[in-house]
C-alpha cells in the first residue's frame, strides 16, 4: 500500500538523507510526500495502511492540526508509549476545550489576538491548569501540523 524509501542527496559539501513516501490516494492516484525524518514517514505510512487516510493531507483548520496529533497520539497508545489517561485527556480538550471555539478558525488566519481571546473566553470557565494543559495541546497540535508540513 505505501513504501517508504530512502534518498541521499549532496548538498553544499554535505550529504543528506531524506525520506519518500509512496502510496495511493483514495481515487487511485499516485502520492509521493517528502520527510527529514524516517520516524515521520512511519506515522504516516501507519495511518495510511490502517485506512484512517481520509483527509490525511488537508490540514486548514484548529480541528484538522488537532486530530492530526490525537492521531499521532492514538499511535503512541496503541504501541503503548502513552497512557490510556494521557490519551483521554487530549480528546477531551480537543473536543471540548478546542473543537467549540477554535475548531472553524482556519490555520492561515490563526494569530497572538486570536488565541488571546480564546484564552481569555476559556478563564470564564476553566482553571488556570486547565487552561495551561489546552494551550499545550494546540501547541503540539500545530507542530504536528508543521512538522508533517502543512503549515
Amino acid at each position: 500500500m505505501a513504501e517508504i524509501i530512502e534518498r541521499i542527496y549532496k548538498y553544499k559539501n554535505d550529504f543528506r538523507t531524506e525520506w519518500l513516501l509512496k502510496y495511493s490516494d483514495e481515487l487511485g492516484e499516485p502520492k509521493t510526500k517528502v520527510f527529514h525524518k524516517k520516524e515521520d514517514a512511519d506515522e504516516i505510512r501507519h495511518i495510511i495502511e490502517r485506512g484512517d487516510s481520509y483527509n490525511l493531507f488537508l490540514c486548514s483548520t484548529v480541528t484538522d492540526a488537532g486530530e492530526l496529533y490525537i492521531r499521532v497520539r492514538d499511535r503512541k497508545f496503541k504501541d503503548h508509549e502513552i497512557s490510556d489517561r494521557c490519551y483521554k485527556r487530549d480528546k477531551f480538550y480537543l473536543d471540548k476545550m478546542l473543537t467549540p471555539t477554535l475548531g472553524k478558525t482556519s490555520l492561515a488566519s490563526l494569530t497572538h489576538i486570536v488565541i488571546q481571546r480564546w484564552v481569555d473566553d476559556l478563564r470564564k470557565a476553566w482553571s488556570s491548569d486547565n487552561i495551561r494543559n489546552v494551550i499545550n495541546f494546540l501547541n503540539n497540535s500545530l507542530t504536528e501540523a508543521q512538522r508533517f508540513g502543512y503549515i
